[in-house]
């Protein structure tokens, strides 16, 4: 009988991790990666808020978690973020 070889589930690391990806997006006039950036967008939009300074604030504080924000850019990240949630919710 032939002895089938022991395999971890995570013997691939590739196939156990999620699929994070980074997205651009720009910060004067720079473009800048940030990473799990449609994750962030699903998150926040889950939550329901409907007020603006809300929602940038939420999208903010995700994009920190993952994400080297410059400090000085917070306002600017918050735009730009803002931006690119209104544009995949609202197309």
């Amino acid at each position: 009988m032939k002895e089938i070889p022991k395999k971890s589930i995570c013997a691939d690391i590739e196939e156990c991790k999620p699929e994070i990806t980074a997205e651009r997006i720009m910060i004067k006039g720079e473009a800048v990666g940030i990473t799990n950036l449609d994750g962030i967008i699903r998150d926040v939009r889950k939550m329901g808020l409907k007020d603006d300074e809300e929602i940038a604030t939420e999208l903010l504080k995700r994009a920190r978690k993952d994400n080297y924000i410059a400090e000085g850019l917070e306002n600017e990240y918050r735009y730009s973020l803002l931006v690119e949630y209104n544009r995949k919710i609202h197309g």
